[in-house]
């Protein structure tokens, strides 16, 4: 398959891999300059940005969790979200189900405590369709 067919297929024909190209330019263009802009002001700063980030994590030993938990959705390829845009709404869900599923895989093969579990749920940076189940119901019942 060409990258013309499957965003013809993912769109029923109505955007050209031009546009696709021109949109991934655009925006790879604004995150380098973000991050760009983002270095520039943090060699300006007078403190350490890495003792900043510390204290809101909740300490360096919470820093550490997010790195690891951070460094094991961006190696899971479950957690890739490349072809969100053109996903319909069924195919998100199921992805979405998909990712609740690795989650508890990944709380129980790191062994993380229920707040690093949250963390882990934070970092992944999705919507969940479990999601109120298990903040809502679960902890109600626990209780």
């Amino acid at each position: 398959k060409t990258m013309a067919s499957e965003v013809a297929t993912k769109e029923g024909g109505a955007r050209t891999v031009g546009d696709v190209v021109k949109t991934d330019t655009k925006d790879a263009f604004f995150r380098n300059r973000n991050t760009f802009d983002l270095s520039r002001e943090r060699a300006k700063a007078t403190f350490s940005s890495d003792i900043v980030t510390e204290l809101l994590c909740g300490g360096k030993e919470r820093w550490n969790v997010r790195k690891k938990v951070r460094e094991a959705i961006l190696k899971d390829p479950v957690f890739s979200n490349d072809d969100r845009i053109f996903s319909s709404r069924e195919l998100r869900y199921k992805r979405a189900l998909e990712k609740y599923a690795r989650i508890k895989q990944l709380e129980q093969s790191l062994a993380l405590s229920e707040q690093d579990a949250i963390i882990l749920r934070q970092e992944s940076a999705d919507e969940y369709p479990l999601a109120l189940h298990e903040f809502m119901f679960v902890p109600n019942l626990k209780a």
